[in-house]
């Protein structure tokens, strides 16, 4: 990749977009917290204490990530799907972005990595997820402390100290937490980033912004490493229910953080969540529109033109009733 003038250029671009930060605009990652804060020359140390740190590996050698000359910021996904069109079997990917590259070109197949497949036949468990994350890991890993790689240069290649770190999962909910190793929204005790209890979602006490504290995530850290260590099954079991985590092989990554690093999926959240809800539920089902109301709405929806990336859109939607306008695109 980076012997190609055009990844070079397109990560030089990336990075400068940062000058044109705005203060107040979230435009992209340049504009996050985590572009300023993310650090080199940390190792993550595991005390039997159960606390956590990330400790300079030599002194003086942490460095802000954003200072070097070659940065790449990492993003991992990972979903499955159906390998053809009459499978029933599950087959997974695990593909690498690099988020600073410049937003036109950042997610063209040829900048995308495909880390690799999990052929399946269904999703596995975290446990047996993390043998395939540890190998991932383990090359993140070499790329954090840098490597000597060949850059494009206007005569030749030039040899430049290359750094990388993960610092975001882009995946939809269900696969962000297997990922992670964080509990579900189904969980009880800690389905959100914060304090909220399930019992407490509808309930003025789940939107309470002033009382409401985030997740001590370097205690659920411990936690995921005392889970790791636990002899059996029902004790790691015991720890995930009180405290919403699993071990997951991401966590021996310096800086790395369960929840802070993972943002809610809008998809699953927000359109096939609350979209769908206030459509079917409150639009068709409470009787809000009249016939000729449904018919002249029906009527402004089919003259739209839709993008063809948006997936399919049934005709006549409110007339039939029990139709979700929150069709996946699969």
């Amino acid at each position: 990749m980076l012997l190609r003038p055009s990844f070079v250029s397109a990560l030089k671009s990336g990075n400068k977009a940062h000058s044109s930060h705005r203060h107040g605009i979230l435009d992209d990652l340049c504009c996050s917290t985590v572009y300023k804060s993310a650090q080199i020359g940390l190792r993550r140390v595991f005390c039997i204490n159960g606390t956590v740190q990330d400790e300079p590996v030599t002194p003086n050698s942490a460095r802000k990530l954003k200072d070097l000359d070659f940065e790449l910021y990492l993003a991992i996904n990972i979903d499955w799907f159906r390998s053809t069109p009459k499978s029933i079997e599950s087959t997974g990917a695990i593909y690498i972005t690099i988020q600073n590259l410049d937003h036109t070109v950042r997610f063209s197949p040829a900048n995308v990595i495909l880390a690799c497949i999990v052929p399946g036949p269904k999703e596995p468990p975290l446990e047996e997820l993390n043998w395939v994350l540890q190998p991932i890991v383990d090359e993140i890993k070499q790329l954090y402390a840098g490597i000597v790689m060949n850059t494009h240069n206007s005569d030749h290649p030039e040899p430049k100290l290359i750094h990388a770190q993960l610092v975001l999962t882009a995946a939809d909910t269900p696969a962000w937490c297997k990922c992670q190793g964080t509990a579900g929204h189904a969980h009880n005790k800690r389905p959100c980033q914060c304090n909220v209890e399930k019992k407490d979602i509808n309930l003025p006490k789940g939107y309470d912004i002033a009382n409401l504290d985030l997740i001590d995530e370097d205690m659920l850290l411990g936690k995921a490493y005392e889970s790791k260590l636990a002899r059996t099954k029902a004790a790691s079991g015991r720890i995930h229910t009180e405290f919403g985590i699993w071990w997951s092989a991401l966590n021996e990554l310096p800086d790395w953080k369960p929840h802070s690093l993972a943002p809610v999926d809008l998809m699953h959240n927000l359109f096939l969540g609350i979209v769908s809800h206030c459509w079917n539920d409150i639009l068709v089902e409470g009787c809000y529109l009249t016939a000729a109301q449904k018919r002249q709405f029906d009527a402004f929806l089919d003259k739209f033109e839709w993008p063809s990336r948006i997936g399919w859109l049934p005709n006549k939607v409110l007339a039939m009733q029990k139709r979700s306008l929150a069709q996946p695109n699969n």
